[in-house]
């Protein structure tokens, strides 16, 4: 599980007694003016080209009935925004495929009784999250992430609950809290030992090196980098062999060959 993200609002005062709690309205986030159907001014025309497919799409799924379709546009379209680094515009994007996945925001869609998406909802939140992380919005971006995490975890989407526990560890590292991005981390191994993902171990274990460094926990870093270095050895071992295999020649006889199923499609008995 990832740290808790959220606050409490109980303070003490020097006495060590416990302040009244403060209520404080939540703060509403307009979001971005703009328009993402601009005609894009990249300076490159094969891009520009590429965006303006993809705003034709979007525009195109819009006016159909897959809804499908719709969640997969506004990804497209976000997720190309975001790596031309146009945050806001990514940031529309995906705010509208997490509207399209939670229908019970709209008046209309409960009209319609389409029934909420927690997949596409997982995904736009995650989405989101890391386009918040891009615009320096920590807080809010920890708190994306926390949700996107709820639901992966209700999903049991293991490799999603990983991924986001990754972007919460770099959050978390960024502002210099050391201790919460390895247990963002340490949460991560777990889902990389349960799946058998070797990369995604290795990566793990160098990253929790380097942070105990930082800790200035020496044993403890070097422990995990030589669980990285394992973990290289164990990849090219397991390279080694499956080009091994691959280059293998068949047997030319004995009973071997009954198995094999070329051996009947030729009719040879």
């Amino acid at each position: 599980m990832p740290p808790p993200v959220e606050k409490s609002n109980e303070e003490e005062d020097e006495e060590g007694e416990e302040k009244p709690k403060q209520t404080v309205a939540p703060k509403v986030r307009e979001l971005p003016d703009v328009d993402i159907y601009e005609k894009p001014k990249f300076g490159n025309e094969d891009v520009e080209t590429s965006v303006m497919e993809l705003q034709k799409i979007l525009k195109e799924k819009l006016k159909g009935k897959n809804i499908e379709e719709k969640y997969m546009a506004y990804n497209d379209l976000g997720t190309a925004y975001y790596r031309l680094f146009k945050f806001d515009k990514a940031e529309l994007c995906h705010h509208q495929h997490l509207q399209l996945a939670k229908p019970s925001a709209s008046a209309l869609a409960l009209a319609s009784k389409r029934p909420p998406n927690k997949k596409e909802e997982m995904i736009a939140l995650t989405n989101l999250g890391c386009v918040y992380q891009a615009k320096r919005e920590f807080e809010l971006a920890l708190q994306t992430f926390k949700k996107a995490y709820d639901i992966a975890e209700e999903l049991d989407e293991n490799a999603s609950q990983a991924r986001i526990l990754n972007n919460m560890s770099n959050i978390y590292e960024a502002n210099f809290d050391f201790e919460s991005a390895v247990e963002c981390l340490k949460s991560r191994m777990e889902f990389m030992h349960e799946v058998g993902d070797i990369n995604g171990s290795i990566k793990t274990s160098a990253a929790l090196g380097s942070l105990f460094i930082l800790l200035g926990d020496i044993r403890e870093s070097i422990m995990h980098f030589e669980n990285a270095v394992i973990g290289l050895r164990m990849k090219i071992v397991k390279a080694q062999q499956d080009e091994f295999e691959a280059n293998a020649q068949p047997p030319e006889g004995g009973e071997d060959m009954i198995d094999n199923d070329a051996y009947y499609d030729k009719g040879v008995a």
